[in-house]
């Protein structure tokens, strides 16, 4: 009985790992993925950062395709790894923003009404 409690608390906080995680990283890329998905200037400006998106993007949907071939959440949630994936899709996905950030600071010097 312990060794079960046990188990379903070890996926229980994974699951509640992995959806804080999850929601930070679906929050970032529904703002970003317009901006680099869709928008010429920035691609043709920005083109590693841009690259570099374009894996996360490819990432995030791979991992929403293997959420919906789970059965469960936590069926979703154990996977081994799953949570390093996550984390590193973040820092990606921050880098992208900071080099976004930057180039529009560039840009509202160039033009101060930008």
């Amino acid at each position: 009985m312990q060794a079960e409690n046990d188990l379903w608390q070890a996926n229980l906080k994974a699951v509640s790992n992995v959806l804080d995680y999850w929601q930070k990283l679906q929050k970032d890329w529904y703002k970003l993925e317009p901006i680099f998905m869709h928008s010429a200037d920035i691609k043709a400006n920005l083109h590693e950062t841009a690259k570099k998106f374009e894996g996360v993007n490819d990432q995030f949907r791979t991992t929403i395709e293997e959420f919906q071939n789970c059965e469960t959440v936590i069926d979703a949630c154990v996977v081994d790894g799953r949570v390093n994936t996550l984390k590193e899709m973040i820092g990606l996905m921050n880098e992208c923003k900071r080099e976004l950030d930057a180039y529009l600071e560039e840009k509202k010097k160039k033009f101060p009404r930008f």
